[in-house]
């Protein structure tokens, strides 16, 4: 284990999930390629049913000669389903997750590997938002929320509790992510939140050290509209009902119950206050998406909760 920084090159199985965003996939293989040590390590970019031109653009790439490149292309499934299945061909000793928007640093596997090869498990890297899409309003709202990456470590400055863990940037043993069972299906076929934060609580029940690795950093190209986000908050409600049934316990560290508490009573109360003309002035930017976000993310958890009634 000692030695896992001097052989960076030849560990990492770097697995991408992507669909439909061929420009930005580009763009982002493009930095990756430019990574320190990537000569030796293999590519798995797992085509989650594309309809635009990443088939052709994915073609050229496996063309070249200096690249260990595979393709997997599957009808769409989500991505928790896409990383499983380039799991399943991985032949490297390490894994490292990254999304197709991500950035890195040229330095990031020599990070990931400097990490492991101290004692920790899991390498947790962060993600900063790309200059491009940072300082609009709604990225600054998520922020100030914490609705994005929840990096902040829990204990010292370096360990992470499961509720860390997110797989835009995260190395790991390929031994000990097969062990885990990979991405649950019960999350993945709903294709909405928490695929991350379970794969992350089994890893952590199994006794493997999660640790945050700031050193290992990239940029997140993420654009994001008051739309998108508040659409975004309805998948994590409905999620959010899916995980209280099938990981209780990882519900009970999030304190779902006080969040859905009195849902009944929340949900016509948020529907009148968002219904009043100029409501957005009255209460300005912040509390207004503060109050559609919860209205969206309580819709979800009621669609999910109706749902199962109705079956």
């Amino acid at each position: 284990m000692g030695h896992a920084a001097y052989r960076v090159a030849a560990m990492f199985s770097i697995i991408i999930p992507t669909c439909n965003r061929a420009d930005i996939l580009q763009r982002s293989l493009a930095c990756m390629l430019a990574m320190e040590g990537v000569e030796a390590c293999e590519f798995i970019v797992i085509d989650d049913g594309s309809t635009d031109l990443t088939s052709a653009l994915l073609e050229q790439y496996r063309l070249r000669d200096n690249l260990h490149l595979t393709v997997i292309t599957q009808k769409n499934k989500g991505p928790g389903a896409a990383r499983n299945a380039g799991l399943r061909v991985a032949r490297m000793e390490y894994i490292l997750f990254l999304d197709d928007d991500v950035f890195p640093d040229a330095a990031l596997l020599r990070r990931h590997a400097d990490f492991l090869a101290e004692g920790f498990d899991v390498s947790q890297g962060v993600l900063r938002w790309h200059p491009d899409v940072e300082k609009a309003p709604v990225i600054g709202f998520m922020e100030s929320r914490g609705m994005q990456f929840g990096f902040a470590p829990v204990g010292n400055d370096r360990e992470a509790s499961f509720l860390n863990i997110y797989t835009a940037n995260l190395a790991l043993r390929r031994a000990d992510a097969l062990s885990s069972g990979g991405f649950d299906d019960v999350l993945t076929a709903k294709r909405y939140a928490y695929e991350d934060t379970a794969f992350a609580y089994t890893l952590a029940r199994a006794g493997l050290r999660l640790g945050i690795n700031s050193r290992a950093w990239a940029y997140h190209y993420h654009p994001m509209t008051e739309d998108g986000l508040v659409g975004r908050e309805y998948k994590v409600g409905y999620a959010t009902r899916v995980l209280k049934i099938h990981y209780p316990e990882i519900a009970g560290a999030l304190n779902i119950e006080r969040i859905v508490a009195y849902m009944e009573l929340q949900r016509p109360v948020l529907a009148l206050l968002l219904r009043l003309p100029g409501i957005a002035r009255l209460v300005g930017y912040e509390m207004y998406l503060r109050l559609r976000c919860r209205d969206a993310f309580l819709r979800g958890y009621a669609e999910c909760l109706q749902s199962e009634n109705d079956s």
